[in-house]
């Protein structure tokens, strides 16, 4: 249990089973497991939850935990409109052993596991590992921002790429690229003054130096695209959209 918690105490759950008693029980298990759980006990208002979900956080719930057999809309329709809005959903399935004919439909529509009821603690914890690690996988790759054809940064593991080998950086480097990556956006430019980059990149005690930022700048030149970064004089300097 402790592996799985590790993955998943940072993602949301929407549990959907119409049997009330099996929905609090457990839902017990996934509050010890999960950040945020949200619970229904039929597809309507499953996907009205998801619907708020996404309108007061502006992203999906990460995981769908479904029935088949539910009044309103079933579990086959949830996972059906919930794939028209995100086509990378994760949903795990709890089919009883009269549900295997819509197996097959549910493996066409991108459902990622399935449990079989009655519902076991270990299967439970053993289905949502898998899920979470995939999810987490994901998450890190997502990280990755691409800076041209050849190049790119991941900011989790602090790693610059060039064609799949990496490009050494020193620490200065990789903090002063994960500065202007952080806020990163395509559709504007996000300038950083001579101050910043040098209280971000260096340790707190080093006295501040507008000739130490112009050095570090000209060396992270080196190792990235030609006119990767560019300065706007008197204000500061900004990586280029790709």
């Amino acid at each position: 249990m402790l592996k799985t918690k590790e993955l998943s105490k940072q993602f949301s759950v929407l549990y959907v089973e119409d049997d009330k008693k099996v929905c609090e029980q457990t839902k017990v298990l996934l509050e010890l497991l999960f950040q945020e759980v949200y619970s229904t006990n039929n597809g309507a208002e499953a996907f009205e939850t998801y619907i708020d979900y996404f309108d007061k956080h502006d992203k999906y719930i990460d995981i769908v935990i479904s029935d088949i057999e539910m009044p309103c809309i079933n579990g086959i329709e949830l996972c059906k409109k919930i794939i028209e809005l995100d086509q990378n959903q994760k949903i795990l399935i709890t089919s009883a052993y009269d549900d295997k004919k819509y197996l097959i439909e549910l493996i066409n529509i991108g459902v990622n596991g399935f449990m079989q009821k009655p519902l076991s603690r270990e299967h439970i914890i053993h289905e949502l590992y898998d899920v979470c690690l995939k999810l987490s996988n994901e998450r890190k790759l997502h990280k990755s921002i691409l800076l041209s054809e050849n190049y790119s940064f991941n900011i989790d593991r602090n790693k610059l790429l060039c064609d799949g080998i990496e490009v050494t950086l020193s620490e200065a480097e990789s903090k002063c690229l994960t500065l202007f990556l952080l806020s990163y956006d395509k559709n504007q430019q996000n300038i950083y003054t001579a101050l910043e980059i040098f209280e971000y990149a260096y340790p707190v005690e080093k006295v501040f130096s507008s000739d130490a930022v112009k050095g570090l700048i000209k060396r992270l030149r080196k190792k990235l695209p030609k006119d990767c970064i560019s300065n706007v004089p008197y204000k500061g300097y900004f990586i280029n959209p790709l």
